[in-house]
């Protein structure tokens, strides 16, 4: 997977307008990059392997992301063989 430079910027300044202060940005891209980091090994423990942007939401107050993937938590992404 690549990434590019404008993808980064593009986060980078994301984050920066939800910050009121620059202690602020750094506090919020702590959670953001700890919270992401969570979800991801716990979708990986879990077997989940859609990871992809529309199965997480982003917490504008704190910087947190939430996971939100429905089919798997619903049952609708169960395959019968």
């Amino acid at each position: 997977m690549n990434i590019s430079i404008s993808d980064c910027e593009c986060c980078r300044r994301v984050l920066q307008k939800m910050s009121r202060s620059v202690e602020a940005y750094y506090m919020i891209r702590e959670e953001f990059v700890t919270s992401y980091a969570v979800i991801c090994v716990c979708h990986y423990l879990l077997g989940i392997g859609d990871r992809h942007l529309s199965n997480v939401v982003l917490d504008t107050q704190s910087g947190r992301m939430v996971g939100i993937d429905f089919g798997h938590a619903f049952g609708s992404n169960i395959s019968v063989c």
